[in-house]
């Protein structure tokens, strides 16, 4: 046996069809097609409105109107989107002296580990963290290796072993410089 079905009229366009009992308890079959069930939502249903808001564009200042439901509205345009992309944010004020600051550092303390003279790769380290209100002075900056570096963070290397290094009062042990040269000369072979 097959489904039940009632007779109905299409809200839209008033044409009688044949729409299955269960449909119309579940609160459907009020439709003859899919096509009616979206002119009668044009015709009946409230387009959205909203506000807009005004904002400001984080990259160029300007002011811009933006729809809440559209995005976050933080850049007036695509292009101002992928402008701030490209490292030229300027409202992050410590961009520049990052960098300054890496070269000042690598222009002081060359560009290889102050511990081992690494120079494949290097990295640049507050001895005292800015978090703990630390400075951008050179001597709070050093050059270090990745493995170094790491030794500084679990406390295997402290900053009096940095200063002392730079000092020149303490050789620390097992980076004496001529295993250090012997060293550099087997990665390089």
């Amino acid at each position: 046996m097959g489904r039940k079905n009632t007779k109905s009229k299409c809200l839209n366009c008033d044409k009688l069809f044949y729409p299955a009992v269960s449909e119309i308890k579940r609160g459907n079959g009020k439709f003859c097609s899919l096509s009616c069930v979206c002119h009668y939502r044009n015709k009946n249903y409230l387009i959205r409105t909203t506000k807009k808001e005004t904002k400001t564009c984080l990259y160029c200042k300007k002011k811009f109107l933006h729809i809440p439901y559209k995005g976050l509205g933080k850049f007036c345009s695509k292009a101002c989107f992928y402008s701030s992309k490209k490292g030229k944010q300027p409202w992050h004020p410590n961009q520049n002296v990052r960098r300054k600051l890496k070269e000042i550092a690598f222009d002081v303390y060359g560009y290889k580990c102050e511990i081992c003279e690494y120079s494949i790769t290097v990295d640049i380290h507050h001895l005292i963290p800015r978090s703990q209100n630390g400075s951008n002075n050179i001597n709070n900056i050093a050059v270090l290796c990745p493995n170094h570096h790491r030794e500084y963070h679990i406390g295997l290397l402290v900053k009096e072993d940095i200063y002392n290094l730079r000092n020149k009062s303490v050789e620390m042990e097992g980076y004496e410089p001529s295993s250090r040269k012997t060293i550099q000369k087997h990665l390089q072979a």
